[in-house]
């Protein structure tokens, strides 16, 4: 979401930065109870609303399931549903992980085979906008993305990783 802002900002681009806590950036917005009339109330045609929030820690949405599913499914399907039937476009971010890691190859025709709590929620997301009417699009990164460009780049750890003292290599 912070990179999405600074490029609509430095585009001149109309937007609304929302987070959780609000503060001196983005404007309060909780997915879980919150409505996006709320923070953009002309919300409509031509717009378009990017779902970058979400519990994306694997480990954790595993061991706290039902939290995990109240942001990452119920929030979500009903803030994707308020944009889309309001007519605005909406950009679910999704991930690899919908894939097994096993069979490889993955392109767009491929079906997902979630094996993480994570991964078996994104799917239900990603099922509900397929059943449904409107303007969106599903976006799956390789990695989770962060607001710091580079910090978690799997093609970067992977170099440092080979590159560093401890590599060992067959």
């Amino acid at each position: 979401g912070n990179l999405l802002t600074a490029v609509a900002r430095a585009r001149g681009l109309r937007h609304v930065a929302t987070g959780r806590s609000g503060g001196d950036g983005p404007v309060r917005f909780d997915a879980l109870r919150d409505d996006l009339l709320d923070v953009s109330p002309d919300l409509g045609p031509g717009d378009c609303v990017y779902l970058a929030f979400g519990l994306t820690n694997p480990n954790w949405v595993w061991a706290h399931p039902s939290e995990a599913r109240a942001v990452n499914v119920e929030a979500t399907i009903r803030v994707l549903d308020r944009a889309l039937d309001l007519h605005a476009r909406a950009v679910f971010f999704s991930t690899e992980l919908v894939f097994d890691g096993v069979t490889g190859g993955y392109d767009e025709t491929s079906a997902p085979n979630p094996v993480t709590e994570y991964s078996r929620q994104k799917v239900e997301v990603e099922r509900h906008l397929l059943a449904r009417d409107g303007d969106w699009v599903i976006v799956r990164t390789g990695a989770t993305v962060t607001e710091k460009l580079g910090e978690n780049c799997v093609v970067e750890k992977t170099y440092a990783t080979l590159m560093g003292a401890d590599a060992h290599m067959a």
